[in-house]
């Protein structure tokens, strides 16, 4: 059985003017034949939420991050306060290889990527003290 990419339907296997690296005889699997990146173990169904107690309390020990919430989404620990309106995001830890996260800023309703990377005992370290003017509670308005 002949698999042909839709650039090469217009001509008959074997036909002049048609190239060979466009057709597959089913000796080898289409699949493998295109891509290039590795096979991926499936995504886990339910993120791990065992370290949301101790982010929980980390947060509540830092100066800036008092009152901060911590809530799953995506595999990812979104960080924030909540107010009347609801969570407000300002932070994003997400998960690298061992026990090590990436860390993220809430930014005009998109995650930017901030070049931090480590334990969560470190990530709550710069958020408190390099990054405090985006954790602190913002003022209220004006009555």
């Amino acid at each position: 059985m002949w698999y042909l990419l839709a650039a090469d339907r217009t001509r008959l296997p074997g036909a002049p003017g048609r190239s060979r690296l466009t057709e597959n005889d089913g000796h080898l699997p289409l699949a493998k034949a295109c891509g290039t990146l590795p096979a991926m173990p499936p995504a886990p169904r339910r993120p791990n939420t065992s370290s949301l107690p101790t982010v929980q309390a980390l947060l509540d020990q830092g100066e800036v991050t008092r009152g901060f919430t911590v809530k799953p989404r995506g595999g990812h620990l979104i960080l924030g306060r909540v107010d009347e309106a609801g969570l407000d995001p300002r932070f994003r830890l997400t998960p690298l290889e061992g026990s090590r996260y990436g860390l993220s800023l809430y930014d005009r309703n998109r995650w930017d990527p901030l070049p931090y990377e480590g334990t969560l005992n470190e990530m709550v370290d710069v958020i408190n003290n390099d990054l405090g003017a985006w954790a602190t509670e913002w003022p209220e308005p004006p009555s």
